[in-house]
């Protein structure tokens, strides 16, 4: 440290360096600069070898990598699971003991064609793990839309490297492909059974299908062969049928009495169905579900009509179709017009019932009396214990009545209902005179109030819960009312995304400071509270 001593004069004065001091000055500057640089170079490699990263068990990054990823894994996710693999040895072995994550891919069949092996290598990563295989075709000639006429017209489906996959290719638990019409799916089926019969292989994949998504994208008239569906595996369990949209045929009429030739046996076999299609095919659909007697999980899904032309709230009274009993049924969803809707839960009788997931495209009165006359006629008050209600009801006296009726539910999930239709029907239900001569005893015990389109007033939660466990000190609490939540412990509350700009006051905060939540959850309450502001715009 000779240079310092030689300039030590300069660090106890406010004298002015000449250009020679100076100079030097700088020089130590610098070499302090690197002697700094490198100290902090091997404090950062020490640290990296005691980092608790690296003491991360090779499970614990498995699901790290599958959180960071989809779950059936197209281009873009197939790239990003290789980029986790190149970053070190010890991720790359932690990529490929979660087998999981390999288990699902997306294509398309022109990838197929070039990308045979590697398809077959990737699944083949997932060892034991059930596979699944998503395939989306490209009709050469038919961009947009339209069907293939045969095997040589370019159709994807019928091409050689996906009847070797399905054919010679890894056991497949679930298969989903969509095809642009019924040729489509026909001409996967000879080319199928073309190599089976070069190949001749022990177990076909197509054979071993535990689930499939069939899809079709479109058909130019409604004599489309609907013969193809009876080459449904019979392996299959979970079934999910989209039929199309029939050109030339609007979307309200409704179609010949064509069968879907889905065979019987089949239809016995199945423990899950989802049913997806234009109005004009719903009772095709209805017709279906007679032979379905073991299905646990039923959706029935009927698209929006392009030009409505008769309004939801014409609810024809008298069943167009013979009652449908599911005795095995737990689980049954409705996505449809609300006329449908009606229609078809007033054919149903489901006794084992567990979760009803009801959401109409629009409302209409008199929604709360046909669901209560579903579960009377089921019998099903004792088995039902979630229900899941989107948009619907739009009045408080038709949640109020629903509620009341349904009293022995354990779980209630209203989605994107008004805030101050849900507050209007509690404040019925907590008044006593409401509630006379014979009160229902409420068993709910998580109540979800999702996409809230305004800020919820908790305080009415609070004055539902039981006296001895309500949180004191926050606003008043009326002593008439009684408790309709005696056995409630979880509550959760979301609100729908605001873009900015919006206008800030003061009903908007941080949940996370609001005194109700901090005092429901001070009572013992499990809560989860969506933030009542977005800074951020919705993309």
């Amino acid at each position: 440290m000779a240079l310092l001593r030689d300039y030590a004069h300069l660090y106890s004065t406010n004298t002015i360096p000449n250009l020679q001091e100076a100079k030097a000055i700088k020089q130590e500057v610098h070499n302090l600069k690197s002697k700094i640089a490198s100290l902090q170079s091997q404090l950062h490699q020490h640290e990296a070898v005691i980092s608790p990263v690296r003491r991360i068990p090779v499970e614990v990054l498995g699901e790290i990598f599958s959180l960071a990823l989809p779950v059936t894994l197209d281009e873009w996710g197939r790239d990003h699971l290789l980029n986790f693999c190149l970053v070190c040895k010890p991720w790359r072995g932690a990529a490929l003991a979660a087998r999981w994550i390999w288990a699902s891919v997306d294509v398309d069949t022109d990838q197929i064609s070039y990308a045979f092996e590697k398809i077959v290598s990737w699944l083949n990563r997932a060892g034991d793990t059930a596979k699944s295989l998503h395939v989306a075709t490209k009709a050469v000639g038919y961009p947009w839309g339209g069907s293939c006429t045969n095997l040589g017209s370019g159709c994807g489906l019928g091409g050689a490297d996906l009847a070797k996959l399905l054919t010679d290719g890894p056991i497949l638990d679930h298969l989903q492909f969509l095809c642009k019409g019924s040729d489509c799916f026909r001409n996967l089926v000879e080319a199928m059974h073309f190599y089976s019969a070069i190949s001749k292989p022990r177990n076909r994949p197509w054979d071993c299908l535990r689930s499939l998504d069939l899809g079709f994208t479109s058909e130019s008239n409604y004599s489309w062969e609907l013969s193809i569906l009876r080459y449904i595996p019979s392996s299959v369990t979970a079934l999910a049928l989209y039929l199309p949209r029939i050109y030339g045929l609007d979307d309200e009429d409704e179609l010949p009495d064509i069968p879907l030739h889905i065979p019987p046996d089949i239809l016995q076999r199945l423990t899950s169905v989802e049913l997806i299609c234009p109005r004009s095919w719903s009772g095709q659909m209805l017709k279906l579900l007679h032979d379905c007697q073991n299905v646990e999980t039923l959706s029935l899904v009927i698209i929006r009509a392009l030009h409505p032309q008769d309004p939801d709230d014409s609810v024809s009274s008298a069943p167009l179709h013979p009652t449908i009993r599911l005795p095995m049924l737990r689980t049954l969803r409705f996505i449809m017009p609300f006329r449908e809707l009606i229609q078809t839960i007033s054919l149903l009788e489901t006794p084992n019932l567990a979760t009803l997931d009801l959401m109409p495209h629009s409302d209409t009165s008199g929604f709360a009396e046909a669901v209560l006359s579903f579960v009377t006629r089921s019998t099903c008050h004792n088995t039902l214990r979630h229900l899941i209600v989107h948009h619907c009801p739009s009045t408080v006296g038709e949640l109020a009545d629903l509620l009341r009726g349904l009293p022995l539910i354990t779980h209630l999930t209203l989605k994107s209902v008004p805030g101050n239709v849900i507050q209007g029907a509690f404040e019925i239900l907590s008044t006593p005179r409401t509630l006379a001569p014979h009160p229902p005893h409420f068993q709910l015990e998580v109540l979800e109030l999702l996409e809230l389109p305004e800020p919820f007033q908790l305080d009415l939660i609070r004055s539902s819960l039981p006296r001895h466990s309500r949180p004191g000190g926050l606003g008043h609490v009326d002593v008439n009312q009684e408790p309709i939540f005696n056995s409630l412990k979880k509550l959760v509350v979301t609100h729908r995304p605001m873009q900015l700009p919006f206008q800030r006051h003061e009903g908007f905060r941080d949940s996370d400071w609001d005194p109700e939540v901090r005092a429901l959850r001070d009572s013992g309450m499990l809560i989860n509270v969506g933030p009542w502001e977005y800074d951020d715009p919705v993309l």
